[in-house]
């Protein structure tokens, strides 16, 4: 009998806090629950961060798994996504790819924003992934911010370009692949290009 792997999705809105559960099961998935978060816009919302982080907790994870703009900005705002993510670090592993939101604050002259998130006990994912255990059986976890013109490649540009190897890299294994993909809609495009697509995407 496959293991179920049991995934909680943390809805935001600017009024209310949703919450939608799946299991899944593969014959090589762990028997893992993973929260799944993204655009969470800490400072934007009206839910307050105390509020999802107790969410979370409340559902016990495993792991937790951020896919990008989980900041909005600078000010209270930066602050109060950082105590969110330490907070988030004291109840379970947490992975965080980037979103266009973290990318723009980089752009935007916060060189230091990706060592920043590390420094408060949370895997930074950026074109990277990690082989983990977890409750004694392993799986691979990748991160990455897709870039939503990804399927304006050539085939040979694309099998040219750093973003493929990763996703070879990635997906040369038997483990059960996790993806964080802040678009990850269009991630699946890659497909077509000849990139296996992981098993679970978040």
């Amino acid at each position: 009998m496959a293991a179920a792997l049991i995934t909680a999705n943390i809805i935001v809105s600017n009024f209310a806090l949703f919450t939608k559960r799946y299991e899944t099961a593969a014959d090589n998935a762990p028997d893992v629950r993973i929260v799944f978060a993204s655009d969470l816009h800490i400072g934007e919302t009206g839910i307050s961060p105390e509020r999802i982080a107790n969410k979370i907790k409340k559902d016990e994870p495993d792991i937790i798994c951020l896919a990008g703009d989980i900041f909005s900005g600078g000010g209270d705002a930066l602050r109060e996504t950082f105590d969110f993510l330490t907070a988030l670090a004291d109840i379970a592993p947490v992975y965080f790819s980037l979103g266009n939101h973290e990318l723009d604050m980089i752009k935007g002259g916060y060189d230091g924003l990706i060592d920043d998130i590390e420094k408060v006990g949370v895997t930074v994912l950026n074109d990277e992934y990690r082989d983990i255990i977890i409750n004694g059986a392993a799986l691979r976890i990748g991160g990455m911010l897709d870039d939503v013109f990804h399927f304006y490649y050539t085939k040979k540009a694309f099998a040219e370009s750093p973003r493929a190897d990763f996703l070879r890299r990635f997906s040369d294994t038997e483990l059960y692949t996790v993806m964080l993909c802040h678009r990850s809609d269009s991630y699946n495009n890659y497909k077509n290009l000849g990139v296996k697509i992981a098993e679970l995407i978040g």
